[in-house]
């Protein structure tokens, strides 16, 4: 029986050969495509790059000597008078307009940009003109109320 067997296979081979090996073929290439895209889709997932975009510092010199004296003191200048222009913060009392260490604008204490700024980030001062020489420029609720 095994003789009959492979007469039968050898008939079919001469007989389809030609076709049967593209057909493997084309089996054996699907086969490696797919497992070549199932790697790559794992490695995607494993290596996601993460951006972080962080906003440009100012381009204020004065505001920037502040920000570094700050840094190196290790300790916030908001409660004294660094140089001429700078801001004052001796209390919410004196708070005419606020601005944030982390932008350029200036707001008043009701408007809702100001509601925003984190208390470690709050600059205080007691006019438009004082915050105008720091190099903040008046927000949208401010342009007209100094």
């Amino acid at each position: 029986m095994s003789n009959r067997f492979l007469l039968i296979l050898k008939a079919f081979w001469e007989k389809n050969g030609q076709i049967a090996l593209f057909v493997l073929a084309g089996l054996l290439l699907c086969t490696v495509a797919y497992r070549a895209g199932q790697t790559a889709e794992r490695n995607r997932q494993s290596s996601e790059i993460k951006i972080s975009l962080t906003r440009p510092e100012s381009s204020n010199p004065q505001k920037d000597k502040v920000q570094l004296i700050e840094k190196i003191a290790g300790e916030s200048l908001s409660g004294t008078t660094a140089e001429a222009g700078s801001a004052v913060n001796a209390g919410e009392e004196n708070c005419q307009f606020v601005g944030s260490k982390n932008s350029n604008k200036y707001h008043l204490p009701s408007c809702r940009y100001a509601a925003n700024i984190k208390p470690e980030n709050k600059r205080c001062f007691v006019s438009g003109e004082e915050a105008e020489k720091s190099g903040y420029v008046g927000g949208s609720c401010c342009v007209n109320k100094k």
